[in-house]
Parts: C-alpha cells; sequence; structure tokens
C-alpha cells in the first residue's frame, strides 16, 4: 500500500513508478498485476545495485583473513616444530612450513591481483556514475526554491549565502 493511495477512492489509485499503458492502470485486476510487477522489479534492481559491492566486500573479507592465518602461522613456526628433533631435522621442518608459506602468501598476492583487475573497473564507473548523480541531486536543490522550514535553512547558507531568506532578522 502506497501513502498517496491512502484515503483515495479505487479509481484514484497510484502506481508506484509511473507507467504509460493502454491499460486501466487504477481498475482492480490491471493495478495488481502492475503493482506487484513493479515491486518485483524494484527487488531485482535493488539487488543487482547492491550485490556487485557486497561480493567484493566479503571476498576481501576472505583474503584479510587468509593473510592473517598465514601471520598467525608465520608467528607460531618455531613452536609448531617439536623441540626433541636434532638440529638437521628441525631445518628441514623449518624450510618445509617456510616454503608452504611463501606460497600461500605468493597465491594470495595472485588472488588480490585478480580481484583487483575484475573489480577495478566496475567500482570506478560506479564512484563515476554516483558522483555524476550526486553533482545532479545537488544542482536541482540549487535550482528548487523549497519553502520547507526544516531544509531551506540548511540549504540555503550553504548553496546560496547571497540570499535575502539569509539575510539576520
Amino acid at each position: 500500500m502506497l501513502p498517496a493511495n491512502i484515503g483515495n477512492n479505487k479509481s484514484e489509485r497510484v502506481l508506484p513508478v509511473n507507467m504509460w499503458v493502454n491499460l486501466p492502470q487504477s481498475l482492480t485486476p490491471y493495478y495488481e498485476i502492475m503493482f506487484t510487477t513493479q515491486m518485483l522489479a524494484v527487488q531485482h534492481i535493488g539487488v543487482s545495485y547492491v550485490c556487485p559491492e557486497n561480493v567484493l566486500c566479503v571476498l576481501n573479507l576472505h583474503v584479510v583473513y587468509q593473510f592473517r592465518m598465514l601471520q598467525n602461522t608465520l608467528l607460531n613456526l618455531w613452536s609448531d616444530i617439536d623441540e626433541e628433533t636434532d638440529i638437521v631435522a628441525y631445518s628441514n621442518k623449518c624450510y618445509e612450513i617456510l616454503k608452504k608459506c611463501i606460497q600461500k602468501h605468493q597465491s594470495l598476492i595472485e588472488y588480490s591481483n585478480k580481484l583487483e583487475d575484475i573489480f577495478t573497473l566496475s567500482i570506478l564507473s560506479t564512484m563515476v556514475i554516483f558522483s555524476v548523480l550526486m553533482c545532479f541531486d545537488t544542482y536541482e536543490m540549487i535550482l528548487v526554491r523549497l519553502h520547507n522550514e526544516l531544509l531551506t535553512p540548511l540549504i540555503s547558507p550553504i548553496f546560496n549565502p547571497s540570499d535575502p531568506m539569509n539575510a539576520e532578522k
């Protein structure tokens, strides 16, 4: 239920998004079908809008955790080896553990580089698009003179300091 539809009769129902179709949009079967379709579309748009950043965040957290595990392995390298072994066996064991750590470190660096290659363009494009959208939103806020008692005192001094509304009374 939309807040715009509260108190209206069924002939004045409004859809969340304007649609231009040759169907009676306020009649019962068509309104419910279009409303449901629009709500499903909004959910899919929202999921596709947020998913790439969430996937990148989860993958980055995974890489960080893998590096932490590698750090823990290196910190506990000496305590993992039985101290009753002779010097040759001790050296060989240290060499094997260190070799595995180096291989894991190299694979994590390669994985991090692949992640960077995959997500660089998408994150850059997202940042550019959001920056442009914020610029347009700010431009609209400057152009539209809102006579809202809550919003005008916040916006006017920032974007239009010579506005007569801002003069000291």
